[in-house]
């Protein structure tokens, strides 16, 4: 499948040096990071800016949505070089900080108010806690400092942003990988397993000073 780099919505795939193109995707709450490079020369003048929503595709699939958050610049004879950091949305989930007290409501139905109420273009459609908390106060908090500390109260869960801007909120116990790991398999490079015994931190007994 073809990989299509989209900058606010427009096609710049023929603008951008894929060799140089790095994805790193983090489990749960931490945020996904994009970085490329941009070569300026002439007639590819192409220069993105700070807050330019970014997605890139697999085909038809979504692997990357998010913004640009630092560029820097540097010159090669007569070509200019753009090095592009992007972040994935939950760079745009804390515009507004939360000031609010629920009482006696499930953590369903406060992520839900909280993602209505504190934030545009986010759903709930993931979010799966139906316990009933007692009370919660939230006092001038970021949106996603609000989902850790919910995560907290109810223990073993956590919460990240897909690139659909749909909020996942569930108990990390329950979330089986996405797959498998067998000799036949054919999802990892086979030979790379690396098994290291290490007892550099085995110790007999423990002393802890108070």
């Amino acid at each position: 499948m073809a990989i299509v780099l989209n900058v606010n919505a427009v096609d710049k795939t023929a603008q951008v040096d894929f060799s140089n193109l790095v994805r790193e995707q983090v489990l749960t709450k931490e945020p996904d990071t994009l970085a490329f490079q941009v070569k300026n020369y002439g007639t590819k003048t192409y220069r993105p800016v700070l807050g330019d929503e970014v997605t890139l595709l697999d085909g038809a699939t979504t692997i990357f949505g998010g913004y640009v958050v630092e560029l820097s610049e540097r010159v090669d004879g007569i070509a200019r070089f753009l090095d592009v950091v992007c972040k994935d949305y939950t760079q745009i989930l804390d515009r507004q900080l939360v000031s609010k007290v629920y009482t006696n409501q499930t953590a369903n139905a406060i992520i839900a108010d909280i993602i209505s109420t504190f934030t545009t273009g986010f759903t709930v459609v993931n979010v799966v806690a139906p316990q009933t908390i007692a009370k919660v106060t939230f006092n001038y908090l970021p949106v996603s400092a609000c989902l850790q500390k919910l995560a907290g109260i109810l223990g073993n869960y956590d919460w990240y942003v897909d690139y659909a801007k749909d909020i996942h909120f569930f108990n990390n116990t329950t979330n089986l990988a996405p797959f498998n790991l067998t000799d036949t398999s054919q999802n990892y490079k086979f030979g790379s397993l690396d098994v290291k015994a290490d007892t550099s931190q085995l110790r007999n007994e423990i002393i802890i000073r108070g």
